[in-house]
């Protein structure tokens, strides 16, 4: 768990998404899990909220509110894509 990619309050409640690897330390699968607290103190484990696209990675990003919907961003690594700059 590590790179925290957004911290918003929604519900009632205060939630930080966070990358999130099931094969850590290898990290072959990276995907989001989310924690939530009342008092941002104390925090509990909410699990895998976005697993790993079908290249088995999703890096960091951003969450947003809109229009009261939790809206996630994210960047991932695709090693056979053609790169543009």
């Amino acid at each position: 768990m590590n790179d925290p990619n957004g911290l918003v309050f929604a519900d009632g409640r205060y939630r930080v998404f966070v990358q999130y690897s099931r094969s850590s330390p290898d990290y072959k699968a990276i995907g989001w899990a989310r924690l939530s607290s009342d008092d941002l103190l104390s925090w509990t484990w909410d699990g895998s909220v976005i697993p790993p696209d079908v290249s088995g990675l999703a890096y960091s990003g951003s969450i947003a509110q809109v229009d009261g919907t939790l809206v996630a961003h994210l960047t991932r690594h695709q090693p056979d894509a053609e790169q543009q700059f």
